[in-house]
């Protein structure tokens, strides 16, 4: 697997390139080079010159354990510092490390120049023996930059920039030839430009190479290895890594990230479009470099800016961020279970990673005197670090499987804010459902007087055991809190906690934590909250035009984290109350009392209203009664928005409301919620010819969009979903979005309005299967997300959902 890495100087190199040429597309050159440039290449074979650039070490790494590590009692990998490699000379100017390429027992390291000269080289490292690296090989070049490189054959090639007036472009590849073995440097195979400033990044595939180009007119060339000759582009401005490791269905797929700002590309090996995903606020510094590494269906992207983000290929969903403490990843690198981050002045940060993509720190480290941390490449239980002095440090890794951690009663609150201004109270409603194994134990509400302890809080569930420890215990002379009339708390299962209560404490709080019993062992579960709360009346209360009255979010809870829940706040009354969602650390069960996890809740904590006293009454003659007819049961009638058989959405046609002649912004859809934006846009034939019907839906009224219907399902049964799919031709190019099916995403999908009218809108349909285990029984909410990040975006019409076996509701 190749390993890519950060230039610190390709920022540098692309600013000074698109001040002096304004590069346009153009052809690549004949394969060869002239004398002149074949004769700059240097190549050095010489043994003991090369030993000298290698100070070989034997020096423990000391790793700063992170919060999670701690506690989770897990010991992140033993790291030895095992040699410093000095970077090549060329000429007097000293070069510093940009990439490794790792195959076998061999690593190849590319080099170029920081600030406005341009000097590159390569070295070939054995590291056979991961305690004593040798320096094998290194060639050199003047007035060239190398920012990546792969092998192919007995080849290697380099992707950077070159100063050359005799190119056409400045973006280039050189290519080396090697030895039988691999291990030394013999001649200069040819040096070829490729339209654009810089060659960001190089992968191989047999006899293809793939380039990235950034910048202006830069994209993904895909390059006969033979010949050096250019057989197909892809334009992608500011395109900046390159994998091959990515197989879909045994079938090879490219995968190409840009910036300003990040989106990631999948395409087939020649370079059509599979699918796209943007990553908004990634990637947004212009001309750096960022990283993709694939594993499996796993992406790891070094996202400048945006953090390391692990994606999942399949769908291109953010499977975890992870970002740095000043904010800024400049590569990222994994293998195995095992990923590292280079974070500049932070140094280098370490994650475990799972098949899911779940990224969890488990330390950093820096060594003395480094500026920065530019760099990182994992393989093989070897790291490469790159620094802010041109050095590159390698490392061992002691790889350590972290021990089970044994499940435990963990709480999960949800705190209401309050703006200061605000005198009055107001009432939210909702419900939390527990996804997974674990079980609701307890609810526990306004912790006394700003106590941070849950020990010193207010408990709900009265039935049970007072006497349970820390966690669950009321402190001695703390009040049973007094519901108000008309609050409920009701538990109406295991893994369900309704509640509709008043907020009040302008410009405090009003706390709800629910108490999960995560089992036997680690059981990572995810929770879904859901708000329903009406328009306040009440006096006091300010309501901003912008609030959402509406939520719903799943999030993660592991039992091997602690802290806030990705988004931490969620805006539900931007003036009024705001919502955070947190999650405490875990209690071992080894701490709590075996018979307090066998706890049977109460089906409801409300207020009872009190009951009048019966009145007496003399004793009645008693006469025979008379024998009522039963009265028969009313049949119970289907509500305004319950499908039938033959299709469970309503208005799945988006005919209701119906609007005029032109498009129209409505705020309701009927048996639609709408969660963003508080408006639908709906287009009649005037706009473009709709699927079906009269009308279509944009899901991008002036922002990405997001609505869904809550339909009536039977647990265990399977569905079908099918819809049809265009996008808005206001704007061409690729429009996504995203279904989920409850809390399960049934994946992202693309429609291409190239070449597309109002007359020809080219709709697609798109069809697709739930199991039935990803069924719950009553209501399950079918909703549609845009993935487009743009006010221009998918367009949805004929929305049918049937049961496999069509059984009427």
């Amino acid at each position: 697997m190749p390993i890519k890495s950060l230039s610190t100087s390709l920022a540098l190199s692309l600013m000074l390139l698109s001040s002096m040429t304004a590069c346009t597309p153009s052809p690549l050159n004949a394969p060869g080079v002239s004398n002149a440039q074949s004769s700059t290449l240097q190549i050095n074979n010489d043994d003991d010159r090369l030993r000298k650039r290698i100070v070989r070490k034997s020096e423990p790494v000391a790793v700063t354990p992170s919060r999670f590590s701690i506690q989770q009692n897990m010991t992140a990998p033993a790291l030895k510092l095992v040699a410093e490699v000095a970077p090549p000379l060329v000429g007097d100017v000293q070069v510093q490390a940009t990439n490794v390429h790792i195959e076998g027992n061999l690593a190849y390291v590319s080099y170029d120049i920081a600030g406005d000269e341009f000097s590159g080289g390569a070295y070939i490292i054995d590291i056979s023996n991961p305690q004593q690296p040798v320096l094998l090989s290194e060639v050199t070049l003047k007035d060239t930059d190398y920012y990546s490189l792969t092998k192919s054959g007995n080849q290697l090639f380099l992707s950077g920039a070159s100063l050359r007036d005799t190119l056409k472009s400045r973006a280039m590849v050189q290519a080396v030839q090697l030895s039988a073995d691999g291990r030394q440097f013999v001649s200069d195979n040819g040096l070829v430009d490729i339209p654009s400033f810089a060659a960001t990044d190089i992968a191989a595939d047999g006899q293809s190479l793939y380039v990235t180009t950034g910048a202006q007119n830069g994209g993904v060339a895909k390059v006969n290895a033979a010949n050096l000759t250019q057989d197909a582009f892809y334009p992608l401005e500011d395109a900046r890594s390159v994998s091959l490791d990515y197989q879909e269905n045994g079938v090879s797929r490219v995968t190409a990230f840009r910036g300003t700002s990040g989106e990631l590309h999948i395409l087939d090996t020649n370079l059509e479009p599979v699918r796209t995903q943007a990553f908004p606020g990634t990637a947004t510094i212009p001309f750096s470099k960022s990283t993709v590494e694939i594993q499996n269906d796993l992406a790891l992207i070094g996202a400048g800016d945006g953090g390391a983000l692990s994606v999942k290929l399949s769908d291109l969903s953010t499977a975890a961020t992870l970002k740095a403490p000043s904010g800024l990843t400049n590569g990222a690198s994994l293998n195995g279970s095992l990923a590292f981050m280079a974070e500049g002045e932070d140094g280098v940060s370490m994650a475990a990673v799972d098949a899911s993509g779940s990224l969890q720190k488990l330390g950093s480290f820096r060594f003395e005197n480094s500026a920065s941390a530019n760099m990182v490449a994992y393989q093989n239980k070897v790291l490469f670090v790159a620094n802010g002095r041109g050095g590159l440090s390698i490392l061992t890794v002691d790889e350590t499987t972290p021990a089970p951690v044994a499940g435990g009663i963990q709480a999960v609150y949800l705190r209401w804010l309050q703006a200061a201004g605000n005198t009055g109270g107001s009432r939210v409603a909702g419900q939390f459902k527990l996804n997974g194994p674990g079980r609701i134990v307890g609810v526990v509400s306004n912790p006394k007087d700003g106590a941070t302890n849950l020990t010193e809080t207010d408990f709900f569930a009265a039935q049970i055991d007072p006497a349970l420890p820390g966690l669950l215990q009321n402190t001695p002379g703390s009040r049973q809190r007094t519901l108000e009339k008309g609050d409920v708390f009701a538990v109406t299962d295991d893994k369900t906690l309704d509640f509709d209560f008043f907020l009040g404490n302008p410009g405090g709080s009003d706390d709800i934590r629910i108490l999960i019993d995560h089992g036997e062992t680690v059981g990572d579960n995810d929770f879904t909250v859901t708000l329903k709360q009406p328009p306040s009346t009440e006096p006091g209360i300010i309501v901003g035009t912008d609030h959402q009255e509406d939520l719903s979010r799943t999030m993660p809870l592991s039992t091997r984290a602690d802290g806030p829940i990705g988004e931490s706040t969620y805006t539900v009354r931007p003036e009024g109350h705001d919502l955070i969602v947190h999650r405490e650390a875990m209690v071992p069960r080894s701490q709590v009392p075996d018979r307090f996890f066998n706890v049977d809740l109460p089906k409801s904590v409300a207020t009872p209203e009190p009951t009048p006293a019966p009145t007496a009454t003399p004793d009645p003659v008693t006469t025979p009664a008379p024998v009522a007819t039963p009265t028969p049961a009313a049949t119970p009638q289907p509500g305004p928005c319950e499908g039938t058989a033959a299709n469970l959405v309503v208005n799945g046609g988006f005919e209701l409301p119906v609007v005029g002649n032109n498009y129209a912004f409505v705020p309701e859809l009927t048996c639609w919620t709408l969660v963003k934006p508080n408006k639908a846009e709906l287009d009649p034939p005037s706009v473009w010819a709709p699927a079906e019907g009269r009308q279509s839906l944009d899901l991008n009224p002036d922002q990405p969009g997001e609505i869904y219907q809550e339909i009536s399902t039977v647990a265990g049964e399977a569905y079908t979903v099918s819809f049809q799919m265009a996008g808005n031709i206001s704007n061409k190019g690729v429009k996504t979005l995203e279904v989920f099916w409850g809390d399960h995403s049934l994946g992202i999908h693309s429609f291409d309005t190239t070449g597309k009218t109002k007359t020809n809108m080219g709709w697609k349909t798109v069809t697709l299967d739930v199991p039935g285990a990803q069924t719950l029984a009553g209501r399950t909410r079918l909703r549609f997300v845009s993935r487009t990040p743009t006010s221009v975006g998918p367009v949805i019409d004929n929305v049918v959902v049937q049961a496999v076996n069509n059984t009427a509701r």
